[in-house]
């Protein structure tokens, strides 16, 4: 085969100058044009992002928490259950996006909501400690029981906070305020009038059960004694509604539920509740002698770890009437229970 040299000579040309230009022109257009259409559509694309982002956290906030909830229903304690593969990678997750500035309270509600889901597990799990609230409070005894981690809990308020006071939508602003209104439940009468104001504030109108809750000692408005019976059970409700009523003045009211479960009510903790409200009543109209006859019927074995400051007021009263016979006798019944306590295993 005979190659014509004039085709070798054709093919092997360059481009000329004019080609040359024209490829540059088109390749400059392309890149001006691109630059422009990123710069005249950059909100979209960054809000596309970003929102790409968000529903990444939301997304995965909603893994963390259906694992929290489904562990919650074992034996496992918070500290465990924060160690599952999940939750810590989604941790990961929120450290590295916490400083992008339109993501941040995203962010730190998505940390905040975690934090409350692992240190409500303790009260889920035990009901009762919510019976004691308003009791401790009424009597003006109340701290945070030592079941709950307070750690937990003032890390959980504190990043919530930081959500509401940065870029939340309204939406996740409403949940934020709902949840820091269960976390200052348990924060006592201190943080419940912030508490309720927030709920008024982002939640208007609505009916919480946080909000009947608050009104058992805050009384803004009547509470729905009947929806926090079908959440609870009744005697501890009960022991609130006399509380409501103390609180409110209609003293002969609350008289009669409290001696109804003085006398017929089956909860140990509910019973002596109201039994030690009746002698306090007494002892502040220096009827001390009834005072006695209530805290007597008292059951120190359930009562006193509860109330160990019960010790003290008892025996003072006894002293108080002369029967420092009885007193000793008393104070002895209460290091033998201690002792008790502390043979007992895993005490």
């Amino acid at each position: 085969m005979v190659v014509n040299p004039s085709t070798v000579k054709l093919y092997s040309r360059r481009p000329s100058g004019r080609r040359r230009l024209i490829v540059w022109l088109v390749l400059l257009l392309l890149v001006g044009g691109s630059a422009y259409a990123t710069y005249y559509f950059r909100e979209w694309i960054f809000f596309r992002f970003e929102n790409d982002q968000q529903g990444e956290i939301l997304r995965r906030l909603a893994e963390s928490v259906e694992v929290v909830r489904s562990k919650a229903t074992g034996q496992e304690v918070a500290t465990e259950i924060a160690k599952d593969k999940t939750l810590t990678e989604f941790f990961a997750l929120l450290d590295s996006m916490k400083n992008v500035e339109s993501l941040m309270g995203v962010v730190q509600f998505a940390r905040g909501k975690v934090l409350f889901e692992l240190f409500a597990i303790v009260p889920a799990r035990n009901r009762s400690l919510y019976y004691d609230i308003f009791f401790l409070e009424f009597v003006e005894r109340y701290a945070m029981p030592k079941q709950l981690d307070a750690v937990a809990w003032q890390q959980a308020i504190l990043s919530l906070r930081k959500a509401m006071a940065l870029n939340l939508p309204d939406e996740l602003k409403k949940e934020a305020a709902r949840l820091l209104a269960e976390l200052y439940l348990w924060g006592g009468r201190p943080f419940w009038t912030s508490a309720y104001e927030l709920l008024e504030q982002h939640s208007p109108g609505k009916e919480e059960t946080i909000r009947h809750l608050f009104n058992i000692m805050l009384a803004r408005n009547t509470p729905d004694f009947e929806k926090l019976t079908a959440i609870f059970s009744e005697e501890p409700v009960l022991l609130w509604q006399a509380i409501y009523y103390l609180k409110a003045g209609n003293t002969p009211l609350a008289y009669s539920i409290l001696y109804k479960l003085a006398d017929a009510g089956e909860e140990a903790q509910i019973r002596n509740n109201a039994l030690y409200l009746l002698g306090r009543i007494q002892g502040k109209e220096k009827r001390h002698r009834q005072q006695i006859y209530y805290y007597r019927r008292i059951d120190a074995v359930e009562f006193l770890p509860r109330a160990p400051w019960f010790l003290d007021e008892f025996a003072y009263v006894l002293r108080f009437v002369g029967d420092s016979g009885e007193s000793q006798r008393f104070i002895a019944q209460y290091e033998k229970i201690v002792l008790e306590q502390r043979t007992q295993p895993g005490q």
